[in-house]
C-alpha cells in the first residue's frame, strides 16, 4: 500500500518593490493618416497661392493690413527701389519706364487703335478746382488736354491759330500783336509817367523792355528811365538813366520805323502774372527830340481798367518827378485813366 505526498497549500506573500525600467524598445510601424482639422484664421498678412478657392481666378494674394507697405522690392544695399503701398499705390522710387504704352483712368486701353509708345487719359470724373503747389495737373475734359497750372491758369492744348506770337519777332511777352496797332504813333509826353501791362503766362527772364519807334533821332535826357512792376506795385528791375549810351534805345529814321530797346541793368526772372512797364521820358519838348511811339487806336478816351471785376489796369499815365525808377507805385491811386495805348513788350 503505497503513500502520496499531498502538497501544502501556497500561501500569497507581499507585493515588492518595481525593479528598474528596461530599454526602450524599437518604434512600431506608423499608423494610418487621421482625418484632416478645420482650416486655421488667415493671417493678416498672406500670400495665398494654390488655393481651389482662388486659382481659378488668380494665383496669389497680398493683403496689406492698411499701415504698412504690401510689397517691397530692394536693391542690392537693402535700399528701397519700389514698393506697394499699405492702400495699393505703385510707387517707384526711381525712374519708371514702360515698354509699352500707358492708359490713365481706365484698365482697358483707350488709344483710337493707336498702339506703342502712347499716353492715353480718360476724362477726369471730377475737374480739378484748386490750384496745385509748384506743379501742374494735365488731365482730360470732353476728349481735350488741359493743364492747370500753381497760378490758376488753364492751359487749352489745341491747334494753335496760324498768328504772330512774341517769339515769332523774338520776343517773349508783349501787350498785344503790335500789328493790331494803329497807324502813326504819339509822344509820351515830357517827364509824363506812362504804363502798359504785359501779362506772362510762364517763368521768363527779361533783359529788356522794348518799344516800336515810329521815328527817334536821340535825345533823351537825364532822368530817362523804364521799370518792370508787379501788380502790387513793387519794382521787379529797371533800366539805367535812358540818356546815356549804356541805355538809350537805338535811333529810328526809316518810314513806318521800328523796335527798340533799352536793356534793365540786370536780367530778372518773372514768375506768371501781370506785369506794368513804366516808363518816363525826359526830352526836348520844341522842338520835339523824344521818341515817338506806335499805339494803338487813341484818338478818344480809351478803356484803362478792364476785367470782370475791373480790377486790372491795362494802360495808364501817372504823375512823377522821380530821375529813376522808384522802388514802388501804389497803382489803385498812382494810376490814371488816359487816352493813350501804347505799345511795349518784354525780350
Amino acid at each position: 500500500m503505497g503513500f502520496s505526498v499531498i502538497p501544502e497549500p501556497a500561501v500569497s506573500g507581499f507585493t515588492g518593490a518595481p525593479g528598474p525600467q528596461g530599454l526602450a524598445g524599437s518604434t512600431g510601424a506608423t499608423g494610418p493618416t487621421g482625418p484632416q482639422g478645420p482650416e486655421g484664421p488667415m493671417p493678416t498678412n498672406y500670400l495665398k497661392a494654390n488655393d481651389s478657392a482662388y486659382q481659378t481666378s488668380v494665383r496669389a494674394i497680398f493683403q496689406g493690413d492698411g499701415t504698412n507697405n504690401i510689397m517691397e522690392w530692394r536693391n542690392p544695399s537693402g535700399g528701397l527701389a519700389a514698393r506697394i503701398g499699405a492702400n495699393g499705390n505703385i510707387v517707384g522710387q526711381g525712374a519708371m519706364y514702360s515698354a509699352g504704352g500707358l492708359q490713365v483712368g481706365s484698365s482697358s486701353t483707350n488709344w483710337g487703335g493707336g498702339a506703342g509708345a502712347m499716353l492715353g487719359l480718360n476724362d477726369a470724373s471730377t475737374l480739378p478746382a484748386a490750384n496745385p503747389t509748384a506743379g501742374l495737373v494735365a488731365y482730360s475734359e470732353g476728349g481735350i488736354l488741359k493743364v492747370r497750372q500753381s497760378d490758376g491758369t488753364i492751359v487749352v492744348a489745341q491747334n494753335a491759330p496760324s498768328s504772330f506770337t512774341p517769339e515769332s519777332l523774338s520776343a517773349l511777352a508783349w501787350a498785344g500783336d503790335p500789328g493790331t496797332c494803329t497807324s502813326g504813333g504819339d509822344y509820351s509826353g515830357v517827364g509824363q509817367g506812362r504804363m502798359t501791362a504785359v501779362y506772362i503766362n510762364r517763368t521768363m527772364t527779361i533783359s529788356k523792355i522794348v518799344w516800336h519807334m515810329m521815328g527817334y533821332a536821340g535825345g533823351l535826357l537825364t532822368g530817362s528811365w523804364a521799370g518792370i512792376y508787379d501788380s502790387t506795385g513793387t519794382l521787379k528791375a529797371a533800366t539805367g538813366d535812358m540818356s546815356t549810351a549804356a541805355y538809350e534805345p537805338a535811333t529810328q529814321s526809316a518810314a513806318g520805323g521800328g523796335w527798340s530797346s533799352s536793356p534793365l541793368t540786370a536780367s530778372v526772372t518773372l514768375a506768371p502774372g501781370i506785369y506794368y512797364v513804366c516808363w518816363r521820358f525826359s526830352y526836348t519838348a520844341s522842338p520835339v527830340d523824344g521818341p515817338q511811339l506806335l499805339r494803338w487806336d487813341s484818338v478818344n478816351t480809351c478803356s484803362s481798367v478792364m476785367g470782370v471785376s475791373n480790377n486790372v489796369w491795362r494802360f495808364a499815365k501817372f504823375t512823377s518827378s522821380a530821375t529813376s525808377a522808384p522802388s514802388s507805385l501804389v497803382p489803385s491811386t498812382d494810376f490814371q485813366r488816359n487816352s493813350l495805348q501804347f505799345w511795349v513788350a518784354l525780350a
